[in-house]
């Protein structure tokens, strides 16, 4: 208790409004993630071109294939992910006459937030992945190996340039999926049902959304039911998106740890 006296928030608990429903979070997910899911054929697309157009492939054959598909990847969900973010600051200002500031997402405390948020993402990834990757080392192989891939025959700027793009995905990612799940699709569901439901259901579908294999779905459960309970007890956003995105960047870290040790 004595720690969460420390990360609490010394404006009001609730936001100023709270007129939204269920329905609103959840059609902004289908419709940012069918947008990305169209979009995310696009590098595909232009690979294609290459391949049955003299055009494209006389203007288009000088870029790696390889960096056409992880640069568009990174750009397609940087752009997709910063321009929902404008579009529910939008509608919040439009429709519900509310502001991000008022859901949690502003200066106050700002360098409070970020150093707490910064060591639980530490804490919470350590305690949650090291275990995954003992029970299932598997998942690591050639994790290392197919990250040193993706730069191989590239020159230094297109490595950059990807490691750039994959870093402001790891920060505009979390900004999003926290505003989403946090603020709008778990307060939604606090009207509705007691703390332990919100938590659990909001846990649940984030981790259903992240099932690319079976841990990453356990990781992300354990991580999304520790955010909604530190939410509900600071409303502070820029805490839930520090523990994120710190947590992502150690989560990767930690894959290639293992991997590099399963590899010797």
């Amino acid at each position: 208790m004595n720690f969460l006296s420390k990360l609490k928030h010394d404006q009001a608990k609730e936001p100023t409004h709270q007129n939204w429903g269920i329905l609103f979070p959840l059609i902004l997910l289908i419709g940012r993630d069918t947008v990305a899911g169209i979009l995310l054929e696009y590098p595909d697309f232009l690979i294609y071109l290459t391949k049955v157009s003299p055009f494209f492939e006389a203007r288009l054959t000088k870029i790696s294939p390889k960096y056409i598909l992880q640069v568009g990847n990174d750009l397609i969900y940087l752009i997709v992910n910063i321009s929902s973010v404008v579009l529910i600051g939008y509608i919040l200002r439009v429709r519900y006459d509310t502001s991000f500031g008022q859901i949690g997402l502003s200066c106050f405390q700002i360098k409070k937030y970020l150093l707490y948020g910064s060591l639980i993402g530490v804490v919470e990834s350590t305690v949650t992945i090291i275990p995954i990757l003992m029970i299932w080392p598997e998942y690591a192989e050639s994790f290392l190996h197919k990250r040193i891939e993706l730069v191989q025959g590239l020159s230094v700027l297109q490595s950059l340039s990807i490691f750039l793009y994959s870093f402001l995905r790891f920060i505009a990612g979390p900004l999003y999926e926290e505003i989403l799940f946090r603020s709008l699709f778990f307060f939604a569901l606090r009207k509705y049902v007691n703390l332990f439901w919100a938590i659990l259901i909001s846990a649940c579908l984030f981790s259903i959304l992240h099932f690319d294999f079976f841990p990453a779905m356990i990781s992300a459960f354990i991580f999304a039911g520790l955010v909604c309970f530190l939410y509900e007890k600071t409303r502070s956003l820029v805490l839930c998106t520090t523990i994120h995105a710190i947590g992502n960047v150690f989560n990767n870290l930690y894959f290639m740890l293992f991997s590099l040790v399963l590899e010797r």
